[in-house]
């Protein structure tokens, strides 16, 4: 988060909580498009509604893993975010990120990402607000992959490593959803959020016959943001995920289990200093495999749950220059095909600004515990 938001969410948090403001966020969470936090983007968090005016952030990562002295796995990657309002009420983003990956025994590979692209629409009726949504996958990134790459890829999108590209190429997703929000009381607001993807078809390996069709999948959030005290509030939601079948052209090759993620946050401002404690835990059904004429067999667990209690805090030391500092404790349960894992990370992000509307931002950090990785990073952000 650069200096400029900052001072901006303290404006916001100055006063009686924005249902705008909190209903465009709780969307945002909701689709997974604009987590900057996750992405190491500081993409300064602007929703319809806040003044017009265009952002690019740009920037280079440089990720390391390793499990043991005979397995590695790094990635270099280059993300770009554009975000440009459409108006006041009316915005469109755009994310994309070349990256190069190479590890031990493992296959290189480099190339595009998915462009993916976000269009949000901001409406208000009755004290109530309301956010539509469409979030459309380009299918820009590399895909028929040969069986080593493809190897590679599934190393990378473990959730465990947390890379900033976990993913290259997949097909055409479109994802329309809509989130309301409306106050229960001076303190308190609620919402509701209601997602569709429609996942296209494509070939992630050389030489398939037919196309892998991903099933589609359904999203609904519920939470609440309260209030707590002066530059204080406390929010919770939880967020269901129904799959739909996989399938290979038209025969049906694998069942997901569904998802629930639930999530509560302390966000905490004094003076131009914020304090942001999170616990997250996610949990996954078993998946299962069609078996001709029977019951549906079982399918190897791949994503095991997971908890996750992160703090970050963020100072600013002059007028130009913050410093953010993060810590945080993962464990990730058993599953079929890994142990369980628990890991530590620490890090820091200074920023600083360079001229009007441009922020010169740093990230370093580590993760230690059942295995270690590193993560380095540096990059611009700039209004037009």
């Amino acid at each position: 988060m650069h200096l400029s938001v900052h001072r901006w969410l303290m404006k916001v948090f100055s006063v009686k909580p924005s249902l705008l403001k909190i209903c465009c966020a709780y969307l945002a969470l909701m689709l997974g498009c604009i987590d900057a936090d996750a992405q190491g983007l500081p993409t300064d968090g602007r929703f319809p509604g806040d003044r017009p005016s265009s952002l690019v952030t740009t920037g280079i990562f440089y990720q390391k893993y390793v499990l043991d002295e005979d397995r590695h796995i790094e990635e270099i990657s280059f993300p770009v975010y554009l975000a440009v309002p459409i108006g006041r009420s009316t915005g469109i983003s755009l994310r994309a990120s070349p990256a190069t990956v190479n590890g031990r025994d493992l296959a290189p590979i480099s190339g595009l990402s998915d462009a993916q692209v976000q269009l949000s629409h901001a409406a208000t009726l009755r004290g109530s607000s309301f956010v539509f949504n469409l979030g459309l996958n380009l299918p820009s990134g590399r895909r028929a992959l040969t069986q080593e790459e493809l190897a590679t890829t599934v190393q990378l999108s473990r959730n465990f490593f947390d890379f900033r590209t976990p993913a290259f190429g997949q097909g055409f997703n479109i994802s329309p959803g809509v989130t309301w929000a409306f106050p229960a009381g001076d303190m308190l607001v609620l919402g509701i959020g209601v997602a569709y993807q429609y996942k296209g078809s494509f070939k992630p390996l050389e030489g398939m016959d037919e196309s892998y069709q991903p099933g589609s999948e359904i999203l609904i959030t519920g939470g609440a943001d309260v209030r707590i005290a002066p530059g204080a509030a406390l929010s919770g939601d939880v967020t269901y995920t129904r799959y739909g079948t996989d399938k290979i052209g038209s025969e049906d090759v694998f069942d997901s289990g569904d998802r629930v993620v639930a999530t509560v946050q302390l966000l905490r401002y004094q003076g131009f200093d914020a304090l942001r404690v999170v616990g997250r835990f996610r949990t996954r059904g078993k998946g299962s495999l069609p078996a001709p004429g029977a019951d549906a067999v079982p399918a190897l667990q791949t994503l095991a749950n997971q908890l996750d209690l992160f703090t970050s805090y963020r100072m600013e030391t002059t007028s130009a220059t913050s410093i953010g500092l993060h810590a945080g404790v993962h464990y990730f349960d058993e599953s079929d095909v890994f142990s369980s894992k628990l890991l530590f990370s620490a890090g820091v992000t200074p920023e600083m600004r360079l001229a009007n509307a441009v922020d010169f931002w740093t990230r370093f950090s580590v993760r230690l515990g059942d295995f270690t990785g590193l993560e380095a990073g540096t990059g611009l952000s700039f209004g037009l």
